[in-house]
């Protein structure tokens, strides 16, 4: 979600999705001093666009942030939190993900030579 800084008018409360993931809704310069993997509380401010506060909806883990001082543009992700609260989950590859790229790089290869 966001919030304007220093009590300026105007946006207001900008709510992020279900899945707890916060779309740019302008663009501007992302700023932030949290990382990947780092716990957050719900109403937390965990960065800042274009004089707005980028405001964690929900209590979890930062499973995705945009890189400190990017350009985003309206509907660019900024972060999405993970309720699940488990760091480990930010890292790594599911099993189905593992799954997959292994068939893709198998159908990539070439056939044996006769």
């Amino acid at each position: 979600g966001f919030a304007p800084l220093d009590g300026a008018r105007g946006g207001g409360r900008i709510a992020d999705t279900a899945l707890s993931r916060i779309e740019a809704p302008h663009g501007g310069r992302f700023r932030t001093r949290h990382e990947i993997a780092e716990r957050v509380d719900a109403g937390d401010a965990i960065g800042e666009l274009g004089g707005f506060a980028v405001v964690a909806r929900v209590t979890g883990v930062l499973r995705a942030l945009a890189a400190r001082g990017a350009r985003v543009a309206p509907g660019d992700m900024l972060a999405e939190v993970d309720g699940r609260n488990e760091p480990s989950n930010c890292f790594g590859i599911t099993a189905e993900a593992r799954a997959i790229a292994h068939r893709v790089a198998a159908a990539r290869e070439p056939a044996p030579c006769a």
